[in-house]
């Protein structure tokens, strides 16, 4: 058997390889992307790690509670949100956000751009985080969100935003996948449900925050948008960067230049990638998460 995940693995990576020589990888280093492949299956074993750990202790009409190897978790009852919990605890548990190298630091002000039911929140806070801005537009993984930090939220360690992060401060249709982690602002709108959205900047302006150490943003695809509705705060306080950039193919491009258009002094990291499985000649490596510091 290691023999045979030997060979495998050799496979992939000189499948890996051949998709960054004709330019499918882009924004991946050479050395991440021949492992692209070893990613994945770290996080899949991950998740399963995880899932053998993890069980319902409680459910109610609208949600169910889980005890899980970093905590309890109210999730909404929906298909698959088991699922969509041990993939987000599977990322905590592998570093996809930074962990001690690039993650939050004691302190630190933190904004959660698509906190889903929290896990991100109470990773930020287990690391030391003063405050965590919570956000999240979808109303059943809000709730989630409340029942899992109400102790958080009443000491003042948490503040959770009702909202989407845009471009702009409007409304916007929501359109929910499968998963409870699938919600977004730029799929079909049919069956969708109307939400405030808002940008970065109005929403430091409105809660006057007199600081901003780390930005985490997962949003399906609108980090581009929310990178541009928050150019003011970051060029004010440049913040250390967390964002998703393989929802959309050019995300890599665009969300490199939209950072460093804010403030032109980052460095940019990457550590994990992701290989994109869509046949033969779709497929495609991206870099998981764009970290981006103040050199």
């Amino acid at each position: 058997m290691w023999r045979q995940a030997k060979v495998d693995f050799t496979h992939t990576r000189i499948y890996a390889a051949g998709l960054y020589l004709v330019g499918r990888a882009s924004g991946c280093p050479f050395h991440l992307s021949i492992h692209a492949a070893k990613h994945n299956q770290d996080l899949d074993k991950a998740e399963a790690s995880i899932c053998r750990e993890c069980v319902k202790v409680e459910d109610d009409a609208t949600a169910e509670r889980w005890r899980t190897p970093h905590g309890y978790y109210w999730i909404p009852k929906r298909p698959v949100a088991n699922e969509s919990l041990f993939n987000m605890l599977g990322e905590r548990q592998t570093g996809v956000y930074g962990g001690t190298q690039h993650g939050v630091h004691m302190g630190d002000v933190v904004l959660d751009c698509g906190s889903n039911i929290g896990t991100f929140v109470a990773e930020a806070l287990d690391a030391g985080a003063s405050l965590v801005v919570a956000c999240e537009p979808s109303p059943s993984n809000l709730e989630c969100l409340r029942r899992n930090f109400a102790q958080q939220v009443e000491s003042g360690r948490v503040m959770i935003c009702p909202k989407g992060l845009w471009h702009e401060t409007t409304t916007l249709t929501l359109t929910f996948g499968v998963s409870p982690a699938g919600v977004s602002f730029l799929g079909n709108s049919a069956g969708g449900i109307e939400v405030p959205v808002t940008t970065i900047d109005d929403l430091v302006t409105e809660l006057r925050l007199d600081r901003v150490d780390f930005i985490k943003m997962d949003i399906e695809g609108a980090e581009r948008n929310a990178l541009r509705g928050g150019q003011d705060t970051i060029r004010r306080f440049r913040p250390r960067l967390a964002i998703s950039a393989y929802h959309l193919p050019d995300d890599a491009a665009v969300l490199r230049a939209e950072s460093l258009h804010a403030y032109d002094g980052y460095k940019l990291s990457c550590t994990h990638v992701r290989l994109l499985s869509s046949g033969v000649l779709h497929s495609r490596i991206a870099p998981l998460i764009y970290f981006f510091a103040a050199s």
